[in-house]
């Protein structure tokens, strides 16, 4: 890994050593012959494995080009971030693996190797990178769009095939990825716009939808029906009706399926201006809805009441619905009262004897006035930068349950806030540090409470009244948080 720092001297990375004299006359692309992957991060392990072979035999030249191609085939690729669509694979303890910013200083080689690569999934990836360092080369560009298209083709082909990919479709989400990043370039006006690779995108993202469309995987169909109406490929009413008509050729799919379809279409119609379809599809989600938590309401009362808050959502700005929200609001407070039955409780003792030591330490000796301003002045509000700070490194240390969405509730059961999970991926948002700030910050006042208030509420009262008449208003050693 590299130092989120620009490197100096020594310490930078090896792969900016390269040079076009290393590259000339080498064919880096005989690591990949007779390789059927069309994923890059299989081809960082190829040439790592290169690299390893190559210092065995003193051979510096090609350890550093296996080093540098290692590297640009292991970013983590994020086709929905248009402008910085290649990221750190690994980031911790101020420290990251490679990103396309580290190549800068090499960048004419990168554009080297990719004007000279044939094979496509490495020329996709060369063409990328090369064109983000020097937005100039729009000939790079091009050539990373007709390269992603050919990847999709040859997998569709059979010919190459994706990793963890089990029926290898060009409609999958690897495809989707790149599908999604090949018009991301051709939908620029610095790029592609207007030319013969955005006409060929575009039509490949067509005949992806129809075949879908025609086929029996919904989530092949869900993916290329949203890449299609995102980009205007295909007709918004199209986009709905075909989906749709999907929907009543394979009425066996679940119903969670069944929601992002209907949804997908409800979208689709809006755009298109058909609103009487519109709210059609929005009636379904809610009738879905509402079955989906009969399904579960005599197991679970909380999913159930999810499902049934979900669909009174759903009909908000539908016209004519007055009485179906009202039937659903009364049935959701009949379901929201068995709630709290399902509802456990944990607790965790923590030993304040410390903390009262120090509040006893700090009261001793003061007058009654001193202690009243002292009582006052005890604690305050963390700053809202120390509370992101905070928050952002449990996320850090605990992913895993971050990552999740989380629901508030009332002493009656009822949602009183929601929150969604993390991004990983990304820069944390106020949004979803929210949920850690605000566990973190009962916890703190619980213990500031039983430790501190209460301690200082004990000298007080010595101070005011006479030992025969003295009230015992003692804190307890320990706090129980729930």
């Amino acid at each position: 890994m590299t130092k989120e720092e620009p490197a100096n001297g020594s310490s930078n990375p090896r792969f900016q050593l390269l040079t076009k004299e290393m590259v000339e006359g080498f064919d880096f692309e005989q690591i990949l012959n007779g390789t059927e992957s069309a994923d890059c991060r299989e081809y960082q392990d190829l040439f790592s494995n290169a690299q390893g072979v190559a210092a065995e035999n003193g051979n510096e030249n090609a350890v550093t080009l296996y080093s540098a191609l290692g590297a640009l085939c292991g970013f983590h690729f994020r086709p929905d971030d248009v402008n910085d669509p290649y990221g750190p694979m690994v980031q911790m303890d101020g420290k990251r693996s490679p990103i396309p910013a580290d190549f800068r200083p090499v960048a004419d080689v990168v554009a080297s190797m990719a004007e000279t690569a044939t094979n496509g999934t490495l020329k996709a990836r060369l063409c990328d990178v090369a064109w983000l360092l020097n937005r100039r080369r729009v000939d790079l560009g091009l050539a990373a769009i007709s390269a992603y298209c050919q990847i999709v083709r040859d997998v569709a082909a059979g010919t190459k095939k994706f990793r963890f990919e089990g029926s290898n479709s060009p409609c999958s989400a690897q495809s989707r990825g790149l599908l999604k990043r090949a018009l991301s370039l051709a939908m620029m006006k610095s790029v592609g716009l207007g030319k013969q690779e955005e006409a060929d995108i575009r039509q490949l993202v067509e005949l992806l939808f129809h075949a879908a469309s025609t086929g029996i995987n919904l989530r092949d169909v869900h993916r290329m029906a949203k890449l299609a109406l995102q980009y205007d490929i295909v007709p918004p009413l199209e986009v709905g009706g075909s989906i749709e008509a999907w929907i009543q050729k394979n009425a066996a799919v679940d119903d969670h399926s069944r929601l992002d379809l209907l949804r997908l279409a409800s979208s689709a119609y809006h755009e298109g201006g058909s609103m009487p379809d519109h709210f059609r599809c929005r009636l379904e989600i809610v009738d879905t809805l509402v079955r989906m938590a009969q399904q579960v309401e005599e197991n679970s009362a909380t999913l159930a009441s999810g499902f049934l808050s979900d669909a009174i959502s759903e009909l908000h700005g539908i016209p004519e619905v007055k009485e179906r929200r009202r039937e659903l609001r009364h049935r959701l407070v009949d379901v929201q009262t068995n709630i709290s039955e399902e509802m456990g409780r944990f607790s965790q003792e923590i030993d304040l004897k410390e903390i009262i030591d120090d509040r006893e330490a700090s009261f001793e000796g003061l007058h009654l006035r001193d202690m009243m301003f002292a009582f006052a002045a005890m604690s305050h509000s963390p700053a809202p930068e120390e509370l992101r700070k905070q928050a952002t490194k449990s996320i850090e240390n605990h992913p895993l349950s971050s990552i999740f969405g989380q629901s508030f509730h009332d002493r009656d059961g009822k949602v009183s806030y929601r929150a969604a999970g993390a991004d990983l991926m990304s820069a944390p948002t106020d949004e979803s540090l929210r949920p850690s700030i605000a566990q973190s910050e009962r916890i703190r006042r619980e213990i500031f409470a039983a430790g501190d208030i209460q301690t200082a509420r004990r000298l007080i009262v010595s101070a005011i009244f006479p030992a025969p008449f003295r009230v015992d208003v003692s804190a307890a050693c320990s706090v129980h948080l729930k």
